[in-house]
């Protein structure tokens, strides 16, 4: 894969993580209001419960203060449970948070450390353009080299033929000599 590719991708997940903080940041403070809004209706039925036994007769007195009793004590658990909640949900968010911040600081190295990887792969890939420059810069100076050396060579063994050419044409021309006085002195 590309750097590119890859700082999509951890772009991608750090917006998508954020999201979900968001919605989770949301849902905890729907939680804790949630929570409230049944707190205040149990404390509704409260009142109205007293109010109905400040109102009644005074026959049967003793039972509904027992079920008043009971309904102030059923009150009192929801409350509690209510407050366990919303700090279940205060602590939930806290934890994604820091969730999100520890993935956001990964993300930040992670990304660091990839454009570092591609600062050494583009040195390395200029280092290996410039040598393979050097390289055929090397071979284009040994080729002319060689080139120089053919034609000088070329030149001395023409120069050595024409020399060979003379000498035998003057060994010939000797030995004509020589026999043609031979055979002008045999006459």
């Amino acid at each position: 894969k590309n750097a590119s590719g890859i700082y999509a991708e951890i772009d991608g997940a750090k917006n998508e993580l954020q999201v979900k903080l968001s919605n989770l940041s949301n849902l905890s403070h729907d939680l804790v209001q949630e929570a409230i809004d049944h707190a205040q209706e149990l404390q509704q039925e409260a009142n109205e419960l007293s109010r109905k036994l400040h109102s009644s007769d005074m026959n049967g007195l003793v039972q509904k203060a027992l079920d008043a009793s009971n309904v102030y004590e059923n009150i009192v658990n929801y409350v509690s449970e209510a407050n366990e909640t919303a700090e279940f949900a205060l602590n939930t968010t806290d934890r994604i948070y820091d969730a999100v911040s520890g993935i956001d600081t990964q993300i930040i190295y992670h990304k660091d450390e990839s454009e570092n990887l591609l600062n050494q792969a583009r040195e390395l890939q200029a280092k290996a353009e410039s040598s393979s420059d050097e390289a055929v810069a090397d071979t284009s100076r040994r080729v002319g080299g060689a080139l120089a050396r053919k034609t000088a060579l070329k030149t001395r063994l023409s120069d050595a033929v024409k020399q060979l050419q003379a000498a035998e044409r003057g060994k010939h021309q000797r030995e004509l000599k020589s026999h043609l006085l031979v055979h002008w002195s045999v006459r």
